[in-house]
């Protein structure tokens, strides 16, 4: 069984690590009302330290004899399990207070993989919101995916998705001019509220239609023909009302493209006569990372280790140093300055590699351990060799913790 199960993962349909996580780790009750959603036909679910076997039995029989219920259960689990990790806690939060009504019951769900499946299933519409918002706020880290702008203030800012119509035309326009595209633009709103319920940010989401390729666009006979519409582009713009501060994102257009939508924006969505003015992206605190404790934890993470920091002089840049330890290398700068740990006096750390360690299962002789290193800098950049699972986790979280206000 154990190499039938190999050769299916290397040559045949496989699920992905989202959908083997979640029916592995999620509550057997909400996994049974998947698969029934999805017609799935599979033994009773059972508790969670029988749970590796059952799913070992059941994959043979999803892959080859239920592809239909098997491919929807992988789509699923692509939007799912963007959710259902620790590193996404801070979002099943914002869902909680921003939905009261349900806020006790998704809070009492165990585990990131029960949280995520009980919201899918019974709540959507909360569901699609925490997923626009992890859309947005992923990227906000990453400069070169994200442009932000300083606009005016207003914390008495209202708007209804009816009073978008001079916005979304100019958005067309511009859609229309860059690549053809534009035809259908559909808004969506949400707002970010404190406990109080007051408004906090404002984001406009927008999905652009985009044309269809020349080959889509002929049937077999070689006759033009209907088909479906590709992939729309999202164009995102989060809206802060009391500081003014801005950040657009959008998966497709130029830099031009992006600058003139932010005008637009300003004008037509906020009211302001002012232009939005460009500023660069916030950099990483990175003494952050001097308290490794302080580090989010990650479901399976051992450890948290800083590998190498990359400091400089404040006052002369070519004074630069690299610091390496195989455990901790803040306590090496910290020598070498004659610093408190976290302070290093007149030097700055421009970049850093963080190792986290994950427990795999037992060795021979000791715990058999994964490393896995992300490399940070303090323009806000974060990068790794690979880009599975893990790697967005550790990813996500570092520059969540990094980014985030004091």
């Amino acid at each position: 069984s154990h190499v039938f199960m190999n050769v299916l993962r290397r040559s045949g349909p496989h699920m992905s690590e989202e959908a083997r996580r979640i029916l592995r780790r999620a509550d057997a009750a909400l996994v049974e009302t998947w698969g029934l959603y999805r017609g799935a036909v599979w033994g009773p679910v059972p508790s969670m330290d029988a749970r590796g076997k059952w799913l070992g039995a059941t994959y043979p029989s999803l892959a080859l004899e239920q592809p239909k219920a098997f491919g929807h259960l992988k789509s699923d689990a692509d939007r799912i399990g963007d959710l259902a990790h620790a590193s996404r806690d801070w979002v099943i939060r914002d869902v909680a207070r921003n939905f009261p009504r349900i806020g006790d019951e998704l809070l009492a769900r165990a585990d990131p993989e029960s949280r995520a499946l009980w919201l899918w299933q019974n709540h959507i519409e909360a569901f699609e919101w925490a997923e626009r918002r992890m859309q947005v706020l992923a990227q906000t880290g990453r400069p070169r995916l994200c442009n932000r702008y300083q606009c005016v203030a207003n914390e008495e800012f209202d708007k209804t998705d009816t009073d978008l119509g001079a916005f979304l035309a100019v958005l067309s326009a511009l859609y229309k001019d860059h690549d053809f595209s534009g035809l259908d633009v559909i808004p969506v709103i949400d707002w970010d509220l404190d406990e109080a319920g007051k408004r906090l940010e404002f984001t406009l989401h927008v999905s652009v239609s985009r044309p269809l390729t020349f080959e889509q666009s002929f049937n077999d006979q070689g006759e033009l023909d209907e088909a479906p519409l590709r992939k729309p582009t999202y164009w995102r713009c989060r809206y802060n009302l009391a500081s003014g501060k801005t950040d657009l994102i959008c998966d497709r257009g130029s830099q031009s493209l992006r600058h003139e939508s932010a005008n637009a924006f300003a004008e037509h969505v906020l009211g302001q006569t002012e232009p939005p003015v460009a500023i660069e992206a916030p950099a990483f605190e990175m003494e952050r990372l001097a308290d490794v404790d302080a580090l989010p934890h990650i479901d399976g993470l051992s450890e948290w280790r800083i590998r190498e920091l990359q400091l400089v002089h404040a006052d002369n840049r070519t004074e630069a140093y690299v610091i390496s330890s195989p455990t901790d290398a803040w306590a090496a700068a910290c020598r070498l300055t004659q610093e408190a740990r976290g302070e290093l006096g007149q030097f700055i750390v421009v970049a850093a590699k963080v190792e986290a360690l994950f427990q795999t299962g037992l060795g021979a002789s000791k715990r058999s351990q994964k490393s896995i290193t992300c490399e940070l800098f303090q323009d806000g950049r974060a990068q790794m060799q690979k880009d599975g699972l893990r790697h967005r986790q550790i990813r996500d979280a570092l520059a969540e913790v990094l980014s985030r206000d004091a």
